[in-house]
């Protein structure tokens, strides 16, 4: 199958994130997630996967290479492409119109954790969308037209989010409208939620992070999360009521504190140690109408610059 894809960008790209290519040591984790546990529509895309990689570079690897793939390779693929298989698409009249995953012609590369990468360059899908896609997603009652990406996932500006609230599917999309960037965003992209819950970092898109398994569960039903036992993650069955990272604590860390340590221990939650959402147990709820006025849509003045002051400043992915 031969990608809309220039033969000398495919090359550069199967040499950076390949199948052929596999990153760190993964001798002791290819018991588990392996190709022969995939769905037979998520075999097809790593089938047609393998034999362009091996058709550019003239190598002769199997399918089941897929099994030494990293872990964080192999369970972004997985959750990506079982929220895509499992999301049914209708048009206005509610008759269906295929899956969410038939937009999906052909893999590019899939990008697991990448150290020292920006949060939108990690725990996503590369793909070559189908001629019919952008005109499906359009129709369809499933996804909506969101903000252009103006900051992250440089390349692919036009936006589509699913609806219904998190988690949910982001496919952010080429102007060509034939390659798009997937993920799953579990963390709620409004402003101002995004600044605090982990949204704006990686473990976003990281179904293995925090309750990020059971948050995808409960509204894609069926994923195997046969990583957990692996990394020694709590099960299913036990209980997720202690915070999670990225989540905002029920009280924050120094409420009781007089004032001036307060607000030190505020500013060093968020702008020192990073973790935003520790910040955000010293406000209250009824602050959020008041700082929407400041979100993205604010406009392209003063209000705009702020936005993206706190923006860049909170997310880990910040330009320098």
């Amino acid at each position: 199958m031969k990608s809309s894809v220039p033969v000398l960008l495919t090359i550069l790209l199967v040499g950076f994130i390949s199948p052929a290519h596999p990153q760190g040591n993964t001798a002791d984790t290819n018991f588990l997630g392996t190709y022969e546990e995939l769905q037979p529509a998520q075999k097809k895309l790593v089938d047609e996967w393998y034999a362009e990689y091996n058709r550019v570079a003239g190598d002769h690897l199997s399918s089941t290479d897929y099994n030494h793939l990293p872990v964080s390779t192999r369970t972004t693929f997985e959750a990506v492409t079982h929220a895509l298989l499992t999301t049914n698409l209708t048009d206005n009249s509610g008759m269906g119109i295929g899956k969410a995953l038939d937009l999906v012609q052909a893999i590019e590369t899939v990008s697991g954790k990448v150290p020292k990468a920006r949060g939108d360059l990690q725990f996503r899908v590369y793909v070559l969308l189908t001629p019919a896609a952008l005109d499906t997603l359009k129709q369809c009652n499933e996804f909506y037209r969101d903000h252009d990406n103006t900051v992250f996932h440089r390349g692919y500006r036009v936006n589509y989010r699913q609806g219904g609230g998190e988690p949910s599917i982001q496919v952010s999309i080429s102007k060509d409208s034939r390659h798009a960037d997937i993920d799953v965003d579990y963390r709620s992209s409004k402003f101002p939620m995004a600044l605090f819950n982990g949204h704006l970092t990686a473990a976003n898109s990281d179904v293995r992070a925090g309750n990020n398994t059971q948050r995808h569960i409960r509204r894609w039903i069926g994923l195997s999360d046969w990583w957990r036992d692996l990394f020694g993650l709590p099960s299913a069955q036990e209980s997720v009521s202690a915070t999670q990272e990225g989540e905002i604590p029920a009280k924050p860390r120094k409420g009781t504190a007089k004032l001036d340590v307060a607000v030190q221990d505020f500013l060093s939650a968020w702008l020192t140690e990073k973790k935003p959402e520790r910040a955000a147990a010293y406000l209250s709820s009824r602050s959020f109408p008041c700082l929407e006025e400041y979100g993205p849509q604010a406009g392209t003045g003063k209000l705009r610059q702020i936005w993206r002051l706190l923006y860049f400043h909170v997310s880990p992915a910040r330009t320098e």
